[in-house]
């Protein structure tokens, strides 16, 4: 068993374990931090995944999110371990799907990686670097790869750097103006969300990873520490 496989069973049964009326509360007050933020603010489409058993409920910030007219999307797995993202009218267009998810119907138009605007991620656990440890299918990392194809090169991820240590702010990493100020496109920032009880100080990370730019946990948005 590699040292990933042990770290999730080990925290999974912790996960388990957790009181649900602490649960409860901690979802509360994440969704609550999440809606709060200007990066929600901002964004008029939403990626999420839609929680099940023991992840974070999402399900109330989905129908807040409709409501106030932003577009919202949600993970569709495929054959071959690909996962796309599709949009959304009504939390009626949530099924079961493969896997035992809850994802859109089939008849749900699927949305363009480059109209998504904010994205929010589960994790079984997460540390302060924004490395995450999931369900070990690779799904997300696949996928969030495809919302930044030419970071690298675009020189998107350094204006994103540059800025958060000018404004030395949370939300300035992915301020829209700043972005276009430098005529870049404003990537959509990954927002990871977990339980303080499930943070982890340093989780193992292999150069494939995505890491997240910002964790999110009952105690507020924090942007992930870099160490470039």
């Amino acid at each position: 068993m590699t040292l990933k496989q042990s770290l999730r069973a080990e925290l999974t049964e912790r996960l388990r374990r957790l009181d649900g009326a602490y649960k409860a509360a901690a979802d509360r007050a994440i969704r609550s931090a999440i809606v709060q933020s200007k990066l929600y603010g901002e964004a008029g489409v939403l990626f999420t995944y839609v929680g099940r058993n023991d992840e974070i409920d999402t399900l109330p910030l989905i129908e807040q999110a409709l409501a106030e007219g932003k577009r919202v999307c949600a993970p569709a797995v495929r054959g071959g371990g690909v996962m796309d993202a599709k949009e959304i009218a009504s939390v009626d267009d949530l099924t079961l799907g493969a896997m035992n998810l809850i994802e859109p119907c089939g008849s749900c138009p699927p949305i363009e990686p480059q109209e998504i605007e904010l994205v929010l991620v589960p994790c079984i656990s997460c540390d302060p670097c924004g490395n995450r440890l999931g369900y070990g299918g690779g799904y997300y990392d696949r996928y969030l790869k495809r919302l930044r194809p030419s970071d690298a090169c675009s020189g998107t991820a350094e204006i994103r750097r540059r800025d958060a240590r000018t404004a030395g702010c949370p939300d300035a990493a992915h301020d829209a103006s700043s972005i276009r100020r430098h005529g870049v496109r404003r990537p959509a920032p990954f927002l990871v969300l977990c339980r303080e009880r499930m943070l982890s100080q340093n989780l193992p990370a292999h150069p494939l990873d995505v890491r997240m730019d910002y964790c999110v946990t009952e105690a507020g948005v924090f942007p992930a520490l870099r160490d470039d």
